[in-house]
């Protein structure tokens, strides 16, 4: 009976650890898209700070169109930064949530484990009460 809950229960654990290993994967892919788009914001503003002091005059026309295409990716890369870190956010719960579930399943195991070792010693020592008892019974008539 025991030996099949615990089979049970290490099935849950196995499955349990699997997703765990998946929304970590998901995590640290969030988190690398949310740090690009952070690097992207800060060298697109470097390339704007650089650009709004160009003092050729052939490219005058062209800086204001070119600085407003530069902001407009800014707030594209925010908008992605914004979605990775509400993404980010509802990772961790769910992360932290499964490892719960993990621990959880990893302390019915040992409760498990232990519940059966209790039961083999007490058969343990019913059985040397018996030889102990059959032993005093056998001394005493002879």
């Amino acid at each position: 009976m025991m030996n099949r809950r615990l089979q049970a229960l290490q099935l849950m654990q196995r499955i349990e650890n699997q997703d765990l290993e998946r929304l970590s994967r998901d995590l640290n892919d969030a988190q690398g898209r949310r740090a690009r788009a952070e690097g992207e914001i800060a060298a697109l503003d470097t390339r704007a700070g650089l650009e709004a002091r160009s003092v050729m005059t052939e490219s005058l026309p062209y800086i204001g169109r070119f600085l407003a295409e530069l902001r407009r990716e800014q707030d594209r890369q925010r908008q992605v930064t914004r979605e990775m870190t509400g993404r980010i956010d509802a990772l961790r719960d769910t992360v932290m949530a499964s490892f719960t579930r993990g621990k959880t399943y990893e302390r019915l195991g040992d409760d498990i484990r232990s519940a059966e070792r209790c039961e083999r010693l007490a058969r343990e020592e019913a059985a040397l009460s018996d030889l102990t008892t059959a032993r005093f019974a056998r001394q005493a008539v002879s």
